[in-house]
């Protein structure tokens, strides 16, 4: 599997005040901001980057869920909060998002832009700072 989105970790990492941690029995990458976590880059058996899930705002959420293919309710996450997106090119694995986390029903076909990535995981990073209390996101932001 090729990960189509290399940068993700880079980019998290990036962010004012992340903290990061490897949870190796669910084979994730956390990313949180004080504490909070706001994004997992999730691998798969084989070791691979597979998802990224993230905080997201309940309104957004579901619509880039419509629109985007690689968009389905947050893996393992609160449904209405959080979204997954799959990292890896449509082929072999596909099967495996159907069968195991997506929809197999949805009708998105759309392909996420990179900037519209970006900007994904720079707001679920600021979504979850402002729940910090006012000191620690002053410090932050």
């Amino acid at each position: 599997m090729t990960n189509r989105f290399p940068w993700v970790h880079a980019l998290l990492a990036s962010l004012p005040g992340v903290e990061s941690d490897f949870k190796p029995e669910w084979g994730w990458t956390r990313y949180k901001v004080g504490g909070k976590m706001f994004a997992a880059v999730c691998k798969n058996e084989r070791g691979e980057d597979f998802l990224l899930t993230l905080k997201a705002d309940p309104v957004e959420a579901e619509l880039a869920r419509a629109a985007f293919w690689r968009v389905f309710p947050g893996y393992y996450c609160t449904k209405h909060c959080w979204n997954s997106v799959y990292l890896g090119d449509p082929g072999a694995d596909w099967a495996e998002v159907t069968a195991a986390i997506r929809d197999a029903d949805s009708d998105a076909t759309g392909e996420v832009p990179e900037g519209l990535l970006r900007e994904m995981c720079v707001r679920a990073h600021a979504l979850m700072a402002k729940t910090l209390p006012k000191r620690l996101r002053d410090a932050l932001l």
